[in-house]
């Protein structure tokens, strides 16, 4: 369905307004595409959101239509004239060679496509329900956004050390007490916390079976594994060799709030990283995906398990850690259960319950033709 507003925009220091046009699709609860006349390069700006905000705040004064081709049904020959002659001269003079083209076809004796296929497009009408309806997404502001959000996270941050006075490194608190002080506020503090939104966005994303779950969560998966020293401090988090038992980091009070700042960054990664496992496993296990698909995400978990490794060890550099050790890789599992996850067998638990997931699948598509047909019942051009 096409959903079409007019914004305007109090210009600063002047009483004129600028004037923006906004045309939104959205199909099923979603929005599938968006445009604006501001030029902005990203996909999304102020003047879409506004629009959707009005629709949602003052649905009842919208004025709902029937799709364009419904409409032009009720239309008379001379009715038909007038409106594509209108529309031509309304519309931008760049728009002219393709309504020229159009004609061409149409008047041509040759069998061209337009004249052997039977109607016509209408995106005022929906999608088909064989057709996904996904959000959409601006792929290059995405990554461009979480790639600051991990720089500021992982990248370095003075240290302000006021008192030197000897007397207070012995007050400093045990060693344990700092790392477990710091491992709680990891799973407190959920940091970085944008990060974490967009992981929230996208279980509830899976929850609605959007398939633009699985493309937000792989953005999100590949910006962290470039991300090498979250990887190195994933590795050894995850790991049995932990470097912060060595006594010698914790001597001091500016060595330990050196230590307690790494540490807090080690464990909010490692805290980030295995929730993004977790999502992979819940991805990877929906019954609605084909063979095809779930062969797609497996070999995307194995590749990028292989990459940890090689990113663990040049995030080591950044880090003035012990050497590297291979011990690290011991307990570390890295994208492994999420793999495992991926080889139940749905028809397997199907039949102990005893349905079959052919019989589960035409539910699903019945409860997607209702809700399709409560949309068109609720929305309107």
């Amino acid at each position: 369905f096409h959903l079409s507003g007019v914004v305007t925009q109090p210009v600063s220091h002047t009483p004129a307004k600028q004037v923006y046009k906004v045309a939104i699709t959205f199909d099923r609860g979603r929005i599938t595409s968006c445009q604006c006349t501001c030029c902005e390069t990203a996909t999304w700006c102020e003047h879409i959101t506004a629009v959707c905000l009005y629709r949602v705040i003052n649905k009842n004064s919208i004025v709902l239509r029937a799709p364009v081709s419904e409409s032009l049904t009720k239309l008379d020959r001379d009715q038909l004239q007038k409106f594509a002659q209108y529309l031509i001269s309304g519309l931008p003079p760049q728009i002219l060679p393709t309504a020229q083209r159009l004609l061409d076809q149409l008047l041509s004796s040759k069998e061209s496509e337009i004249n052997i296929l039977a109607g016509a497009p209408d995106p005022t009408a929906g999608a088909s329900l064989s057709e996904e309806a996904n959000w959409v997404l601006d792929k290059v502001a995405l990554c461009e956004n979480i790639k600051k959000i991990l720089a500021r996270f992982c990248g370095p941050t003075p240290l302000f050390y006021l008192n030197c006075d000897a007397s207070n490194t012995l007050t400093a608190p045990p060693p344990i007490s700092m790392q477990w002080s710091n491992y709680i506020r990891s799973f407190q503090g959920h940091e970085p916390e944008a990060l974490w939104n967009l992981l929230f966005i996208v279980r509830h994303m899976s929850a609605q079976r959007d398939k633009n779950s699985e493309y937000l969560l792989e953005y999100i998966t590949k910006e962290c594994l470039l991300c090498y020293q979250m990887m190195y401090y994933w590795v050894t988090s995850s790991s049995s060799f932990q470097v912060c038992t060595d006594k010698q980091n914790h001597n001091g009070n500016l060595y330990g709030q050196l230590h307690s700042k790494r540490d807090l960054a080690r464990h909010s990664s490692a805290h980030l990283m295995d929730e993004i496992v977790k999502l992979w496993e819940l991805i990877v296990m929906s019954p609605h995906l084909s063979a095809q698909e779930k062969a797609n995400i497996m070999l995307k978990l194995q590749t990028w398990n292989d990459q940890v490794k090689d990113a663990a060890r040049k995030g080591q550099g950044q880090t003035n850690s012990n050497s590297f050790n291979v011990k690290m890789y011991k307990d570390f599992s890295g994208f492994k259960t999420a793999q495992i996850a991926g080889t139940k067998d749905w028809q397997q638990f199907y039949s102990i319950i005893g349905l079959s997931q052919e019989k589960v699948m035409k539910d699903d598509i019945c409860r997607k033709e209702k809700e399709k047909e409560n949309e068109m019942q609720t929305y309107g051009n």
